[in-house]
Order: C-alpha cells, then structure tokens, then sequence
C-alpha cells in the first residue's frame, strides 16, 4: 500500500512538473514571438532623432545621443545598403559638431561606429581630422583646446582599427607633435600594427625609436635651458614621463622585446634592424620604473 502510495506521488510530481515545463516553454516561445526583431527597427526614424539631438544644442540630451550612436554600430553590419548609408552621414555629422566638453563624447563615440563600416567610414574619418573645427583658436578656452585633443587621439585611433598601411605616413606625422596626448595615441595607434610582416613593421619601429631619442634631448636639453624649450615642453610635463610608458608599449608589441629606454631601443635595433625574424622575448631587461614616474638623473638623461 505504502509503495502504491509512493509511485503515485513520483507520478504525480511527474505530471505537474511535465506541466509546468511545458508552460514555461510556451511562455519563452510567446517571448521570442513578442520582442522586436532588428529588421523591425526604423533605422531612418533613427537618424532623425539623432539628426534632431545635433540641432537640440541647448537640451541635448548626451546620453540619448550616445545610446543612439551605439546602437547604430550593433545595427550597421545587418542594416540594407540605403541604411548603411544613412548611418555614415548621421555619424559623419557628429564629426562636425564644435568641440566642447560634452561634444567630444559624442565624436569620439562617432568615430567608433565608423570603424566598422567598411572604406566609407575611413574615408569620413579621414576627412574629419583634416576638419578646421580642430583648429584650435587663440580665443578657445582650456575646456574647447582640450575637448579638441581628445576628438584627434580618438580619430586617429579610430583610423588605426583599419589597420590600413596607407594610413602610416599620418601616424608618423602626428607623432611629432608637441602634445603628449596626442603622442600617447599615436604610440596606442600604432600597436595595433603588431600583425604585419615584419618588413612593413621595422620603419614603424624606427620611427618610434626616432621620437623617443629626440623626447630624451629635449628633456636633456629643457633641464640645461628652460628658456629654449618653454614653448615646447610645458613646465608641468618637462620629462615627458607619460609619454615614454606608451613609446616602450608600442614597441614591445611591435617586436616582441621587452626592453625600457630610449638607449636600449637604438642599441637592439641598429643591431637587430636588418634580420629576417625577430625571436619574441630573446632581449629583456628589468623595468627601472616604478609607479608612473620615470626616475632621471642629475643631467635628464636616461639613455
């Protein structure tokens, strides 16, 4: 009797969890039915709400503005091509907006939806960095200068995404410029190259060990005269310590040594520079560093 009981009971809890499996189910099934499905999406009606935030300047609302350009990169692989287009011009109209401190938000998260959209969306980056709205003015005020060189490191490491050969000759160019910041995205920029043949990737290395030397003699020559480099160098920055971290990232990623000044670098590339390979962790040496300081001796020559 008390067995019958049991297989009864084990039928019964059968049954109802059989029941309440199936109703789950049912229920996950009418959930699938009921969320909306990207080609149910009005891509255009979009953009003109996009379209409608750029002109709102007084109530802009960044964070809509945001989610908006988001959105458009998750969407623009499966979008049609009228779409795809669509998305191009109403993110390359971001790349027009002045620069202020809440806009650089919205071209820097502009630039990032174009990188994947293919040759069009290099081409509006391109056309973006030579925009004179980055030409900085002598009127503009701390926060516009440095809303402006936040929109240049995330152009340039936008383009970099490519990962177009063509495209060096700007990162060499914008690798001489006066502004760390700049610099610091470059050298980020310029890693992503690690994948190339080795042939394309020695004058990348050379270009970058170049920059380190002549930022270890300004550094050496700022400390013996202040007064020739004070336009150059700003006093707050005169070691340039934030940009040598990035210089020895960049390289390392770009020849798989791991190596930690301006000295070491000339040193292993004027020996290494014409070899067919180079054997990933064969020189290393022991960070010096500690923190982010970059200690200097009495002349402010590490090398």
């Amino acid at each position: 009797m008390k067995a019958c009981t049991f297989v009864n009971s084990i039928l019964l809890l059968a049954t109802v969890l059989f029941v309440n499996m199936d109703a789950v189910a049912q229920e996950r099934a009418s959930l699938d039915v009921c969320s909306p499905d990207e080609s149910e999406i009005d891509i255009p009606e979009l953009c003109d709400e996009l379209e409608r935030e750029y002109r709102n300047k007084k109530d802009r609302s960044i964070k809509s503005t945001l989610e908006l350009l988001s959105a458009f990169r998750e969407l623009y692989p499966d979008a049609n091509e009228s779409d795809q287009k669509k998305i191009v011009k109403v993110c390359k109209k971001a790349l027009t907006l002045k620069p202020i401190t809440d806009t650089a938000l919205i071209h820097c998260q502009a630039s990032r939806c174009l990188e994947v959209t293919g040759k069009h969306g290099l081409k509006a980056l391109l056309a973006a960095r030579k925009s004179r709205i980055l030409e900085i003015g002598k009127k503009w005020t701390d926060d516009e200068i440095k809303a402006a060189l936040q929109i240049r490191a995330s152009l340039l490491e936008s383009i970099a995404s490519f990962k177009d050969t063509k495209t060096l000759k700007i990162f060499y160019e914008e690798l001489q410029d006066d502004n760390d910041e700049i610099v610091i995205a470059v050298c980020d920029s310029l890693a992503l190259f690690e994948e190339l043949p080795l042939k394309e990737r020695k004058p990348i290395v050379e270009q970058l060990i170049k920059r380190y030397d002549k930022i270890i003699s300004d550094q050496y020559g700022y400390l013996k005269n202040p007064k020739r480099f004070k336009k150059t160098i700003p006093q707050d920055r005169k070691d340039w310590t934030r940009v040598k971290m990035p210089l020895n990232d960049s390289l390392q990623a770009l020849t798989g040594q791991r190596l930690y000044t301006a000295k070491s670098w000339r040193t292993w590339f004027q020996i290494h520079k014409n070899e067919k390979e180079w054997k990933k962790g064969e020189y290393s040496e022991e960070n010096p560093w500690r923190g982010t300081v970059c200690p200097v001796g009495k002349t402010g020559r590490d090398d």
